[in-house]
């Protein structure tokens, strides 16, 4: 897949592999029960797991349980879902990697705990310029460079037209991981 060699879909994934449990993390299960995500458990063998705050609302949670996903219900860290808690919970599941494909938000809370291991991301071969634009990671500024997290063991590949950055994070500090 992240080489140059075309990729065979089928169904519900990619031809020749397992489909991943997909995980959605929704502090108050907005998530609709006829979202893709959800319906996904229709056609595949994974489960669909809704990671949420426990005060979401029972009624919601039961939506989505008819619809095929599974509800779980960790504590809560600044009004969302705490990510220590989700990975603790995950853990008890055998869970041991996940792949994060967020907004800013949610990269933000991962990268806060410190709970990214590794980054990889797309660089597309355009420049935009928009003032308003969403940032790769919410959260506080890096007020100096030299106390920004350096990232070790770069590898570049070239993705049909775009560039894959893959990279292991080294935290800076005090519980540097």
């Amino acid at each position: 897949f992240l080489d140059d060699r075309p990729v065979r879909l089928r169904s519900g994934g990619v031809a020749g592999g397992a489909d991943p449990i997909r995980i959605v993390v929704d502090s108050e299960l907005r998530t609709p029960p006829r979202a893709q995500v959800v319906r996904a458990v229709e056609r595949s063998r994974a489960p669909t797991w809704v990671v949420c705050t426990r005060r979401a609302a029972e009624q919601r949670a039961a939506r989505l349980r008819r619809a095929g996903a599974e509800i779980i219900p960790v504590g809560t860290k600044d009004g969302r879902v705490s990510i220590a808690g989700m990975l603790a919970a995950l853990a008890k599941r055998k869970v041991i990697s996940l792949l994060l494909e967020g907004g800013p938000t949610l990269a933000g809370s991962f990268w806060q705990a410190r709970a990214v291991h590794r980054l990889v991301a797309f660089v597309a071969p355009k420049v935009l310029g928009d003032p308003a634009a969403l940032p790769m990671l919410a959260g506080p500024a890096v007020e100096r460079l030299g106390r920004a997290a350096p990232l070790e063991d770069l590898e570049l590949r070239r993705v049909a037209p775009d560039v894959m950055l893959s990279a292991r994070v080294r935290y800076a500090g005090k519980g540097a991981g």
